[in-house]
């Protein structure tokens, strides 16, 4: 039985669209492209291996005195820019917080727990609980008292009302309705940063006295990633890639770690390495 009319028209058309994705893969900047995401990939997956040691292998839990200490997540650093169309307007300065599972781990973001926010004016506030689809972290239920049994919410002990996020984003944004120019103003935005950053600054004066980086750098690798024991944890797991992978790897806000420029990365890993095998 020959193809229909219609089934040899549809075959020439997945034909010239096969040819016209063959012709494309084969364009310099698709090329340059597919080898740039490579490296990045190869790049991240240097970063959890030497920052998760042998959690990161399969068959972990079969063998004995594996090296599972886990290197903490990096805290972007903040962005701030100018807002120019507030300057002729009365804008609503709202903070608005949120509860999450736990910390953005590997790239993956955690799931919000509880919306909250007030209007800095009247002092008028809004707050929403929020049903998780992972659960959370016992570091986080420490911290927020908010526990989740796959099923209902409970804070302290008490069960509350709690709704699916899009429902949840709703009632914000319906309370949201009731202001004008609203400018929203992230709860500790930036302190998440700077705390880090004084947590592991200490820990870097050494490499600023012995030559190894300079002080802006030094605050950089403070504020965005890990402190000097875990810098010879992942030299120990890995070395000087281990190193140069956690440093350009990617933060949750698709930014390097601590920079990705290899002129500097070559002359400061070296030293580094140096360093923390002495």
């Amino acid at each position: 039985m020959s193809p229909g009319h219609y089934n040899i028209k549809y075959s020439e058309k997945l034909d010239k669209n096969r040819e016209l994705r063959r012709v494309k893969m084969r364009q310099p900047d698709v090329k340059r492209r597919r080898l740039i995401l490579k490296q990045e990939r190869a790049t991240q997956k240097g970063a959890y291996e030497a920052s998760e040691g042998s959690s990161y292998q399969s068959e972990v839990g079969l063998a004995e005195n594996q090296d599972t200490e886990a290197i903490p997540e990096a805290v972007p650093k903040p962005t701030f820019n100018a807002v120019s169309k507030l300057k002729n307007m009365s804008p609503t300065y709202i903070v608005f917080d949120l509860e999450t599972t736990g910390l953005i781990r590997q790239g993956i973001m955690p799931h919000i727990t509880q919306i909250a926010a007030v209007e800095m004016h009247s002092g008028n506030q809004f707050t929403c609980y929020v049903l998780p689809k992972v659960p959370i972290e016992a570091s986080a239920e420490k911290v927020t008292g908010i526990v989740f049994d796959g099923t209902d919410l409970f804070v302290n002990g008490q069960k509350v009302d709690a709704w699916t996020i899009s429902d949840a984003i709703g009632k914000l944004l319906e309370w949201l309705g009731q202001f004008n120019t609203v400018v929203l103003i992230a709860h500790n935005g930036r302190e998440n940063f700077n705390s880090a950053k004084s947590q592991n600054l200490s820990s870097r004066h050494v490499l600023v006295g012995a030559g190894i980086v300079k002080t802006g750098m030094a605050e950089n690798i403070a504020g965005l990633g890990p402190n000097l024991h875990s810098l010879r944890v992942i030299h120990a797991r890995a070395g000087e890639d281990g190193l140069r992978n956690t440093f350009c790897s990617k933060n949750s806000i698709g930014k390097p770690r601590v920079t990705s420029d290899n002129k500097v990365l070559d002359a400061v890993i070296p030293k580094m390495s140096q360093f923390l095998s002495a």
